[in-house]
């Protein structure tokens, strides 16, 4: 039969130190497992060693000394096992190493490589997974800190790890062509662990698989060939690898970093064991990269966004350029900012977990978590997640939890307000509404609950919740990349937080599911065939305005303008600053002929007003209209503005063009010109500039008298009704995913 695992040892000039290997090895009763030798040029006694040790391992032996990454491949094409375990000769494996390298890679079908513990004989730690500093370099995390620190003893992603004990799968290591023999016994690993990771895989770190290792005793240390080897690294990746130390050390409550102005503007909160290894580490960048890097430091602490756990007190420390600690005082309490706390208070709230009371008696629900039930708020994705719910009510037994809103007119009120919207009526019944606006309250589930988010804020709940159930992921409702949403900050690091989380999702086009997969958030993250399998797109539908003809056109006045318009702080990605600076522009380069108005609409409440523009010209902005009200707004104006700064196309724009009006909207990503000429060539796509805006402008005044054009641009490429958006067969697709959150298979 032929193994399913194969331990793969390079070798040169050790006997002693591979028959100690080989010999631990033998001890512990491997099972399923062959173990590949390569005598990578020994002149020692290696090569009687392996032949005295006969049909009990695979021996491969090489002419020359060719180095680590050529033994390593030839120990791969000489094993037989779909998993390699590539292992340095001056290692010493503890008891069930093997097992918990393999049932890491079983429970993860998305990594291809799978890292271990390595400790120096003092229990010291060596390796827990490969960071990359600030400048650039590879370093092993936490390398220095006790064996049983829990920072160590977790398992988790990282961008590499050592092959000094290291699984990797054969495929996958096949298909990238395994080692580059172009390095010479330094940085090979972390080149493979790249490639690996840029082909679309995960590496992880496994803290169960502990393994003891004398690193470098076999071939030491050649100071030459080091720096070539960090030269091709440096030349092949360069600025490809993003630097991630500091966001681990945040992440795992190490570090917290506090803006205090005047001589030494960032002060720190650091574990002491952290500092001391910082002090210790030769190539360890950051005592000089908090006191010179500030701005870019608390980016990287906001990208890592994960609540710490708490600490006991320590003290603040400043660093100069150089690196010498200048003062060690604690933060003066009086220093705190009450209206800083306040912001701080807020996105707690946001993201702060609900409290479950778990119980085998509570029916099985399927919880779909909405910020509010407020109709104040019920925008299109709110629309989309009510449209959604009648159809899953008829498989599942759902319920509504409403994260920030108390209810205060009860689950019944709320209910009724939301079935009064034209086109959702009865769609709410029989389906449970609660909330957890009030986290002290418990909220009663079954074991085997699933949760669904519509938000990235809810992702966090939804996250919290399934992690406490043992569930696998939760579902994903995307309509909406929500970093995009909040300025830089806190509240952007939070959301795309959301998306590192284990889930699978639901994108609003395939426009922003394309976004999602080239930039690896969300299910991508764990690269494509995972996001393929744990994802699908749909359509929003849009507004249905009827049919539109070329005769109906060549009788409207030609000279009404709409421009979706919310300019609302949360709402910064519709860019109504600068859509008002390209049309005040527009008017004062005399691009508009004499006479033409121009309507606002979107903005939430009733009031209504008005903007100067340029010289007479206002924008009258009115507030959001009823649906038929809004229908026939659409299709009495002429020409369309409509700027999102999103990855999706987004539905004002698709209802401008499906009225028959050219409608100005703004690229991103892919998102491109093109893109959105095949869903309408209504649609014109520009840079999200004030020149591009006009010019965009300019193009589509000139496309007024083609009527016939615009008439055939209003069949737009899009769902126009909630039966196709959620189909028999996007249902049933849904429904897997959702089989996927509670049994992981």
């Amino acid at each position: 039969m032929t193994p399913r695992r194969s331990i793969v040892i390079p070798t040169y000039n050790a006997a002693a130190l591979v028959r100690r290997c080989v010999d631990l090895l033998f001890d512990q009763e491997l099972g399923d497992t062959e173990i590949v030798v390569v005598d990578d040029g020994s002149v020692d006694a290696t090569g009687a060693l392996l032949e005295g040790l006969g049909d009990r391992l695979v021996a491969v032996t090489q002419a020359e000394n060719h180095g680590f990454a050529s033994a390593c491949n030839a120990g791969a094409a000489a094993a037989s096992g779909e998993l390699l375990v590539f292992l340095n000769n001056d290692t010493l494996p503890t008891p069930g190493w093997l097992d918990a390298l393999v049932d890491e890679a079983d429970a993860h079908p998305e990594a291809a490589v799978i890292g271990a513990k390595l400790l120096w004989p003092d229990n010291v730690v060596q390796h827990a997974g490969v960071v990359i500093t600030q400048g650039g370099l590879p370093h092993h995390i936490y390398s220095g800190f006790p064996a049983e620190h829990p920072a160590v003893n977790v398992s988790r992603p990282f961008q590499a790890v050592t092959a000094a004990c290291m699984l990797v799968r054969r495929e996958a290591f096949e298909h990238v062509g395994g080692f580059d023999e172009a390095y010479r016994n330094g940085y090979e690993d972390i080149d493979l662990c790249l490639r690996l990771g840029a082909a679309g895989h995960e590496i992880r770190y496994c803290h169960e698989a502990v393994v003891y290792h004398l690193e470098s005793a076999t071939r030491g240390y050649d100071e030459a060939s080091d720096h070539a080897n960090l030269d091709l690294l440096r030349e092949r990746w360069g600025t490809r690898i993003a630097p991630d130390d500091v966001a681990y050390y945040v992440a795992d409550g190490l570090l917290e970093l506090h803006y205090t102005g005047g001589r030494h503007p960032l002060g720190i909160r650091v574990d002491q064991l952290l500092a001391s290894v910082i002090a210790d580490g030769a190539d360890n960048t950051l005592p000089w990269l908090l006191n010179t890097r500030t701005e870019q430091v608390f980016a990287l602490v906001q990208a890592a966004g994960r609540e710490a756990p708490e600490l006991p007190p320590t003290r603040a420390i400043a660093f100069r350029s150089d690196g010498q600690r200048v003062e060690d005082a604690p933060l003066p309490e009086d220093q705190i900012s009450a209206e800083a706390l306040r912001a701080v208070d807020f996105l707690a709230s946001k993201i702060e977990p609900a409290r479950l009371a778990i119980a085998s008696t509570e029916p099985e629900r399927l919880n779909v978590l909405i910020p509010s039930l407020d109709t104040g708020h019920f925008f299109g994705g709110y629309i989309t997640v009510i449209h959604l719910l009648r159809r899953l009510r008829e498989r599942y037994r759902l319920r509504i939890v409403a994260v920030d809103d108390p209810l205060a007119d009860g689950a019944e009120l709320a209910r009724r307000r939301i079935e009064s919207f034209q086109g959702l009526a009865g769609t709410l019944s029989g389906i449970e509404i609660t909330t957890v606006a009030d986290r002290r309250v418990p909220l009663p589930v079954n074991p085997l609950d699933r949760f669904v988010a519509m938000t990235s804020f809810t992702a966090h709940l939804a996250h919290a919740a399934t992690q406490e159930l043992g569930q696998p992921r939760f579902l994903n409702i995307i309509q909406e990349q929500d970093g995009l949403t909040f300025p830089n900050g806190s509240f952007q690091a939070v959301a795309e937080e959301s998306y590192t989380f284990p889930q699978v999702a639901i994108f609003s086009s395939e426009l922003l599911r394309e976004q999602f997969a080239r930039e690896r958030r969300s299910v991508y993250a764990a690269g494509p065939r995972a996001g393929e399998r744990d994802s699908l797109s749909f359509q929003n539908a849009i507004t249905d305005v009827g049919d539109v003809t070329a005769e109906e056109l060549s009788r409207r006045e030609g000279h009404r303008l709409m421009f979706y318009a919310r300019p609302q702080p949360t709402e910064a990605r519709n860019l109504f600053e600068l859509g008002v600076l390209a049309l005040r522009t527009a008017i004062e380069q005399e691009v508009f002929p004499i006479g033409w108005e121009y309507t606002g609409i979107g903005r939430g409440g009733s009031d209504r007003g008005a903007i100067p523009l340029h010289g007479d010209a206002w924008l009258e902005m009115i507030p959001r209209q009823p649906l038929g009200r809004y229908r026939g707004l659409l299709r009495a104006h002429d020409l369309g503005v409509a700027l999102m700064h999103t990855a999706h196309p987004s539905l004002v724009p698709l209802e401008m063009a499906s009225a028959g009006m050219p409608v100005v909207t703004t690229t991103y990503g892919n998102k491109t010109a093109a893109a959105l000429r095949a869903l309408s060539p209504n649609i014109i796509g520009v840079e999200p500039t004030v020149p591009g805006i006009v010019g965009g402008i300019r193009e589509a005044l000139s496309r007024l008298e083609g009527y016939e054009d615009r008439a055939t641009g209003a069949k737009v490429a899009w769902s126009r009704r909630w039966e196709d958006t959620f189909s028999p067969d996007t249902m049933a697709s849904i429904e897997r995913l959702l089989d996927r959150c509670a049994h992981g298979a």
